[in-house]
């Protein structure tokens, strides 16, 4: 390698150190929080971690005596399955996943920045860097435990793929590996591969898309397929739920996704993404390649309006985002690159930080987040693994709404009453006036004890009896809720559990409370 060349990479270099110490920090903030153990930022994670260790089993579910797919991901689960004893697989599958998201970001943004003075060239490109590694939450994501780092980098290396196609006329197999995969790790990407795959047939590459193309539809037919005949839905149940906007459907859901997307600061960047797309198109008078690559960004920015979700800790809506803001400054690259040829070596560096201030600011979740995941993680501590750590001392079946670390290393049956891991369960919320259901439920499952957030399940069964609530005992960050209340089933039931409590409280971390209700 020429020493030029050895020049040119060390962008990328210093990019994957601000990631390595970045996650040294963060690492070290939530194992100094949490007493020496680490845990995930979300609960959603364990569901992954539990459904692993049961396919090692060959069984498809959250509980080895029922079939359920509360999984998101179709590959997801499985890529797990021999790691699933590990705690930590997920976050070292994500870290390695990251390191080579950061490099497809340099690749990508050397398309970009182009400026003929290296020492500028090397300013520039590492202070955008760091600010691409900020504006796409790569940090964030690692620590989510889930499946969207991975579609984060797949995107990543959709664009660059076609970024490469568009410079040299020619379909990296890489390209296509993405294009396939993405939408076997959350379906949201079928947007981006479709949109691709429209721009590979625009560019007279008929063939490899019609093939990718086919191995989507027999793949995800097949998985659908495969659920339905365990007599389950024609997709996890956790699509459906997500997918299904306060019970709506169909048409009706696309309207109220729609609307719901006018507010809050994450659809707005898409919205924003969507208007300069726009306007390229109406007014910049691009060439095909470039014109066909806008058209396809919008129309999967678009899908992501109608159908697509926000936020759930700053995750659903990173792919598109990220696909639409690295399109948008290849697409902008000339006009970039005359600007930085006008500057002097002090202007381009002032440049380098307004770049890095302003993407913070528009970019605030995604900035904002990294001071708040080691609280986030201990939320789930002192939420999540309490409940696990009394569910697993109960040694009964339980019934919760959040079935993530309550399920993973706990052999017994756990109730999932919002419905991730049971369609019956959803059903019946969404169309049972009253909570007659959770009793039939929580009965047939011989689950007395009963740990769920008041306000997601309002309308309870009169004959549950509130044992107390237990309240975190910081900032409330990562979980729906601050509190969770726990209801035994009958007065026997109510006796032993209140009993047991008694003894579990004093092991509860420093500044959980367990406030017992009036028996």
């Amino acid at each position: 390698m020429s020493a030029a060349n050895r020049t040119s990479r060390k962008p990328a270099s210093y990019g994957l150190l601000f990631l390595c110490f970045s996650i040294a920090v963060e690492l070290g903030l939530i194992l100094k929080l949490n007493h020496g153990l680490f845990v995930y930022t979300l609960d959603d994670p364990y569901i992954h971690l539990a459904l692993a260790k049961n396919l090692q089993h060959g069984h498809y579910g959250i509980n080895l005596n029922e079939l359920s797919a509360p999984s998101s991901s179709i590959i997801w689960p499985f890529l797990l399955i021999p790691f699933a004893d590990f705690i930590y697989a997920p976050l070292i599958i994500n870290g390695l996943i990251s390191l080579i998201t950061v490099f497809l970001l340099y690749k990508i943004l050397d398309c970009v920045f182009v400026v003929a003075d290296q020492a500028i060239r090397n300013s520039v490109l590492t202070i955008a860097l760091i600010a691409a590694i900020l504006a796409t939450n790569t940090l964030g994501l690692i620590f989510l435990g889930m499946e969207h780092s991975l579609q984060l980098m797949l995107t990543l290396a959709a664009l660059y793929g076609l970024i490469v196609e568009a410079n040299t006329d020619r379909v990296p197999l890489w390209l296509l590996a993405a294009l396939y995969l993405g939408p076997l790790v959350r379906y949201e990407n079928l947007a981006i591969s479709a949109a691709a795959l429209l721009y590979l047939v625009q560019e007279k590459h008929i063939k490899p898309a019609l093939v990718v193309a086919g191995l989507l539809a027999v793949s995800i037919g097949g998985f659908s397929i495969f659920l339905k005949s365990l007599g389950l839905g024609w997709l996890p149940t956790s699509v459906i739920i997500k997918s299904a906007s306060g019970g709506i459907q169909g048409i009706d859901a696309i309207v109220h996704n729609t609307i719901a997307s006018l507010a809050g600061r994450q659809p707005l960047l898409i919205w924003l993404c969507i208007f300069l797309l726009l306007g390229y198109i109406s007014f910049a008078h691009p060439k095909p390649k470039q014109l066909h690559l806008a058209q396809g960004t919008l129309l999967a920015a678009i899908f992501h309006i109608c159908f697509g979700q926000y936020g759930w800790y700053n995750r659903y809506e990173i792919y598109i985002w990220s696909y639409g803001l690295f399109t948008l400054l290849y697409l902008f690259k000339d006009a970039i690159q005359a600007a930085l040829a006008t500057e002097s070596r002090s202007t381009s560096s002032r440049l380098s930080m307004f770049v890095l201030v302003s993407s913070s600011i528009i970019c605030a979740p995604y900035t904002l987040v990294l001071t708040s995941m080691p609280v986030a993680s201990n939320n789930i501590y002192e939420q999540q693994y309490q409940m696990h750590r009394f569910a697993v001392r109960y040694n009964r079946p339980v019934a919760v709404n959040d079935i993530g670390y309550v399920s993973y290393d706990n052999p017994n049956y756990v109730l999932d009453l919002w419905g991730l891991s049971s369609i019956q369960a959803y059903q019946r919320r969404i169309s049972a006036p009253d909570g007659h259901w959770m009793q039939e439920l929580a009965q047939q499952a011989n689950a007395n004890l009963i740990m769920i957030y008041d306000k997601w399940l309002p309308n309870k069964p009169d004959t549950w009896i509130k044992l107390g609530e237990l309240r975190l005992g910081k900032e409330q960050v990562s979980p729906a809720f601050a509190s969770v209340s726990f209801y035994a089933t009958s007065a026997s039931a109510a006796d032993e559990i209140r009993s047991l409590l008694r003894e579990f409280v004093p092991t509860l971390p420093a500044g959980v409370e367990f406030s017992f209700a009036e028996p």
